[in-house]
């Protein structure tokens, strides 16, 4: 099993289940033996063949120990500076758990794999809504990670609707690993509004709120098809139960 697997895990999971095809981009088949019998009966591991082939095995073990360190250390980051925060649902579920369904939500449905788009998922929030800095993210993950959970960080001295309009507007211009992370996080919070919303929003505030994302999510498209067709799906699906007739497919 390939490290990414690791995404299938979560505090609690209250939302629908991801498509039939979710979790099976995470994992690989168990690299071969290296160290049988060739049809001769030789050793492979005595043959140069098998001795490239358990090198190879190695070092392919080694990175994925890395990139699951990896994973591991920016999940206990992202759940200690998000501890003492909550989703607005009813149930005020635990915030780590939707940085973890959206990283999950890149790599299940949107087949991603790389390392640092995934990382910054699980980090999103953590400049916007805590107090963390972009130096102590570069200093534990990396400027990439750090540049990339910027792009996606709201200016928090700004009031909601002038942060909503930049997010419609900066929208195209995000990075292509932006832009992914962007479509995941709206999947996720529409699922949310739709199903578990906060307890104060009258139904036209869901519903604006449904319409806002498809604005946000018109301007990331074209990057990954699979993640926008998901998109279209749960939108179209938060629309049926919100009472809202679906005018056509937003990318049309």
């Amino acid at each position: 099993m390939r490290p990414l697997a690791i995404l299938d895990i979560s505090a609690s999971d209250p939302h629908p289940p991801l498509p039939e095809t979710a979790g099976t981009v995470c994992f690989w088949p168990e690299p071969f033996e290296a160290f049988g019998e060739d049809q001769t009966g030789r050793s492979l591991a005595s043959s140069g063949r098998g001795g490239q082939e358990s090198a190879v095995r190695q070092m392919e073990t080694g990175r994925d120990a890395e990139e699951t360190a990896t994973l591991l250390r920016a999940l206990e980051f992202s759940a200690a500076k998000h501890r003492d925060q909550r989703r607005k649902d009813r149930e005020a579920s635990p915030y780590i758990n939707h940085p973890i369904e959206v990283a999950s939500v890149l790599a299940n449905v949107g087949g991603v794999g790389d390392l640092t788009t995934l990382v910054a998922a699980i980090l999103h929030d953590t400049i916007e809504d805590t107090r963390t800095t972009g130096e102590e993210l570069e200093a534990h993950f990396g400027r990439e990670v750090r540049l990339l959970v910027e792009e996606m960080s709201d200016d928090k001295s700004l009031l909601k609707a002038e942060r909503k309009r930049l997010q419609v507007e900066h929208a195209p211009s995000l990075s292509e690993r932006a832009k992914r992370i962007k479509i995941a996080d709206k999947i996720c919070n529409v699922r949310d509004v739709a199903h578990r919303p906060p307890a104060s929003w009258p139904i036209e505030r869901r519903r604006e709120y449904l319409d806002w994302t498809e604005r946000v999510v018109a301007g990331c498209r074209r990057g990954n098809a699979a993640l926008e067709a998901h998109y279209d799906r749960v939108l179209r699906e938060g629309r049926e139960l919100l009472g809202h007739a679906d005018v056509g497919s937003p990318g049309d």
